[in-house]
């Protein structure tokens, strides 16, 4: 039986939000800080009788805004449930001229 000390938790996780989310939720207010911690507070479970975060801390949600304007669609990209494992999350920013000198890139 997991103990509430030993429950593994969520590395660096991905939500990635559409466009629309985002111009929605930042015309409430929220800031990536705010829905960070809404997300870390809101997703604790009860184990053994106490309240566990699913991610170690709110900056293990990273949040990024993607996509196009062909519906209002977000989407988790979960992280690994170790950790000290070897993996780590990278970002970068992609521009249109990244894609012209990578000579993988398939052009259609």
């Amino acid at each position: 039986m997991a103990t509430a000390k030993c429950r593994p938790r969520l590395s660096d996780t991905v939500l990635v939000i559409g466009p629309e989310h985002a111009r929605t939720i930042g015309r409430d207010g929220w800031s990536k800080a705010d829905i960070q911690q809404f997300l870390w507070e809101s997703t604790k479970a009860e184990v053994d009788g106490q309240l566990v975060p699913k991610f170690q801390d709110p900056q293990n949600v990273k949040i990024v805004v993607a996509g196009s304007v062909a519906g209002r669609f977000s989407a988790w990209i979960p992280g690994w449930p170790f950790p000290d494992a070897p993996a780590r999350l990278v970002l970068k920013t992609i521009t249109g001229s990244d894609l012209k000198e990578d000579p993988h890139h398939v052009h259609e």
